[in-house]
């Protein structure tokens, strides 16, 4: 848990730097002599505790794979370094997107339809948003087609008809 706690606090320091290089107004160039600096030390420092965690602990062990994992995506995770203009988050772009696609879901699954509308109906845009989706949907046997689908679409892995 130590460990867990160092890296976290670690992560906190990369983020503070790269908000004291916002702060100052730095330029591009400056703000790569910046994180060249400060932030790669650091980095390294990150780098070996992740090597040494996973050589501690058993290959299969949960940590051990998610050390694994973490240093197979090193040169991506560090990538920042060679791009100044790259931000260590990208909360920025997914809180851009949000909205969009958060409407998108809801029409997906018949949320914006006036409460009136019964559930089979908000059962059924549902289910037409996956066959959309999904391509052919799925005929079972004695399937409930009462509103012009099928209740099972095709992705659960269920075999085709007739075939």
């Amino acid at each position: 848990m130590a460990m867990a706690q160092e890296l976290v606090a670690q992560l906190d320091e990369l983020f503070e730097i790269d908000a004291q290089a916002r702060k100052q107004g730095l330029s591009q160039e400056d703000r790569q002599l910046l994180r060249l600096e400060k932030s790669q030390p650091l980095l390294e420092q990150i780098k070996s505790q992740i090597q040494a965690a996973r050589t501690s602990r058993l290959p299969k062990s949960v940590l051990a794979k998610a050390c694994n994992y973490t240093l197979a995506l090193w040169s991506r995770l560090t990538r920042f370094l060679e791009h100044p203009e790259l931000e260590l988050s990208n909360n920025l772009a997914e809180n851009s997107m949000r909205p969009a696609a958060l409407g998108r879901r809801y029409e997906q699954l018949g949320i914006r339809q006036s409460l009136r509308t019964s559930k089979p109906k908000k059962f059924a845009s549902l289910l037409r948003g996956s066959r959309v989706n999904a391509g052919e949907v799925w005929r079972a046997p004695g399937s409930d087609t009462r509103y012009g689908i099928d209740l099972v679409p095709p992705k659960i892995g269920l075999p085709s008809d007739g075939g």
